[in-house]
């Protein structure tokens, strides 16, 4: 009788190792998966930049008409 419990919880053991195994391969996997976008998310986005330096040159520009309309 002690031996099915004692293969039950072997068993069971196992089992919970396997499944922490599992799981702390799928944590590594999805940290890379996330390291990864970060890395992503911090390379600069040329064209948005260009695009968006036009835009305040031509703000500045309008700013500086008004200006000198205004005179």
């Amino acid at each position: 009788m002690d031996l099915y419990f004692t293969l039950i919880n072997l068993t069971a053991t196992c089992i919970s190792i396997g499944c922490a195994i599992f799981s702390l391969r799928q944590t590594r996997k999805q940290t890379q998966i996330m390291q990864e976008q970060l890395d992503e998310s911090k390379k600069p986005n040329y064209p948005l930049s260009m695009r968006l330096e036009s835009i305040t040159g031509a703000l500045h520009n309008i700013n500086e008409t008004l200006k000198n309309k205004d005179h």
